[in-house]
């Protein structure tokens, strides 16, 4: 009983952790943290041999993982449909405006960032970030005001650091190894301001298109229809 109440309460305390509630979720049903493993070997494409060279077998991952996308997407069925054929035809017209980024708007977002973050290439601890955010808020908000306005984004936070973690059955099989993608810290933070943006915008299409809707079907809508 005393178990079932622990788990509880810490599926409780962390609903809103995704991290810690896998963690949970693993230490409740037993299952043990893999330990990373230095890749010694892995098979070249073409049944070539297997290579030992930690270069080589970088690049091996390499080309694996940047072929899987193509891959898949020739395995879609093709379709004669535009993804215009799925939209209403009474769209509102609403135009997208990008309010400029503010020192201020940088610093919260840093400040909401996990300690802990995973950061990847051109980029800085977390915990460094945090500290000086004051010192970095005004440069970055107009790096991104810039970028908006120029319609580029920097170059260098398109490059990710890529860290290959094994799935399971033949250590030397490239597609027994799935990537995991580390981005830039101010990469986080360039989305996490348009992400807003683009809620909001959306939010206000959803909530005109539901008072257009409202006002077709009834002269006098009721005030739970008004609520999305």
């Amino acid at each position: 009983m005393s178990k079932k109440i622990y788990f509880h309460n810490y599926f409780l305390n962390n609903t809103n952790n995704l991290k810690r509630t896998w963690e949970g979720i693993n230490d409740l049903i037993n299952r043990k943290k893999k330990d990373s493993k230095v890749i010694t070997a892995l098979k070249r494409p073409l049944n070539q041999g297997i290579s030992h060279d930690p270069l080589e077998n970088a690049n091996i991952l390499n080309r694996h993982f940047a072929s899987i996308g193509n891959r898949l997407a020739s395995d879609l069925p093709s379709s004669d449909k535009s993804f215009c054929d799925y939209l209403p035809l009474n769209v509102p017209s609403c135009s997208f405006v990008f309010d400029s980024v503010l020192p201020s708007e940088i610093e919260l977002e840093i400040m909401l960032t996990p300690s802990k973050k995973s950061y990847g290439l051109y980029s800085w601890p977390t915990r460094l970030l945090k500290c000086s955010r004051h010192i970095i808020s005004a440069p970055l908000a107009n790096l991104i005001n810039n970028s908006v306005q120029r319609g580029i984004f920097p170059s260098k936070l398109k490059h990710a650091k890529i860290i290959p973690i094994f799935k399971d059955g033949d250590e030397t099989e490239p597609g027994n190894y799935r990537p995991i993608s580390l981005l830039s810290v101010f990469n986080r933070l360039f989305e996490k301001i348009m992400y807003n943006r683009l809620k909001s915008f959306l939010a206000n299409i959803v909530y005109f298109m539901s008072l257009s809707t409202v006002s077709e079907n009834s002269a006098q809508p009721s005030t739970q229809s008004w609520i999305l």
